[in-house]
């Protein structure tokens, strides 16, 4: 499975797209550079690899569990830390106590008409309502 997915160079799933080292989404000029790292991760999600001890073996391979667990938690939280820079929302990784990640796919499969997530950045706080 490891093979797999560092052998992958294009993925798209609705408006996400993984292109080398660029994550793009479609219909908006956001486009992110991703390290080595961060596009296994994504890839491992977009793929629908969601349990936290299958990404990890992917990314770092069976090795030491302690550093490996920290690296996989400094690893989604600067990879939100990125994304959220970018103006896409913090829960678009979302967390699945006890078990991994999982895309928002409420976020992945949003009509392009519907793109609150980036239009809010547009207005102050004042013409923002929820």
């Amino acid at each position: 499975m490891k093979e797999q997915i560092e052998s992958i160079s294009h993925l798209e799933v609705n408006k996400v797209a993984i292109h080398g080292k660029k994550l793009k989404i479609k219909n908006t000029n956001t486009e992110i550079i991703l390290s080595k790292n961060q596009k296994k991760l994504l890839l491992c999600l977009m793929k629908k690899i969601n349990e936290k001890r299958v990404i990890i073996e992917i990314i770092w391979g069976e090795g030491g569990c302690n550093t490996n667990e920290m690296n996989y938690h400094q690893l989604i939280y600067k990879t939100r830390k990125k994304l959220v820079n970018k103006g896409i929302p913090e829960d678009f990784i979302m967390t699945i106590p006890r078990y991994g990640l999982c895309l928002n796919m409420g976020f992945v499969h949003q009509n392009t008409n519907e793109q609150a997530w980036l239009n809010k950045s547009n207005f102050s706080d004042s013409e923002v309502t929820e």
